[in-house]
């Protein structure tokens, strides 16, 4: 994939995630996500359950993108979430993309503040 088409799939996703829509991401039908809360996830329809039940948890958050750094197929996001009380956590997602779709996705963040929010997700 060009940087162009990472970049564009990245806008898909983050997009999709701030609308709390994530029913049309394009994930590989062997994709893993590996979180802080839920573990490790395999597979397009169980990572595609839980990106859709994060999603909607978005409506009452701000998500701030502040970068990515792409090397290859690999890609590093940072970005700040502001959750309903006002305090800001600051998020590293890592992804990997393999036939124009993503393929892993791997979020680094401080859970504490965020258990009330996605305390359903504790593996």
């Amino acid at each position: 994939m060009t940087r162009k088409e990472i970049l564009q799939l990245l806008e898909v996703y983050f997009a999709a995630l701030k609308a709390g829509r994530a029913e049309d991401l394009p994930l590989s039908n062997d994709i893993t996500f590996e979180g802080p809360m839920a573990g490790a996830i395999h597979g397009e329809a169980a990572v595609r359950k839980l990106l859709i039940d994060v999603a909607r948890t978005f409506q009452n958050m701000e998500l701030k993108l502040l970068g990515h750094v792409i090397d290859d197929h690999e890609v590093c996001t940072r970005a700040e979430l502001t959750l309903p009380g006002g305090k800001v956590v600051a998020l590293l997602d890592y992804f990997r993309f393999k036939d124009g779709k993503i393929s892993h996705i791997q979020p680094y963040f401080d859970p504490r503040p965020m258990d009330e929010i996605w305390g359903f997700f504790q593996k």
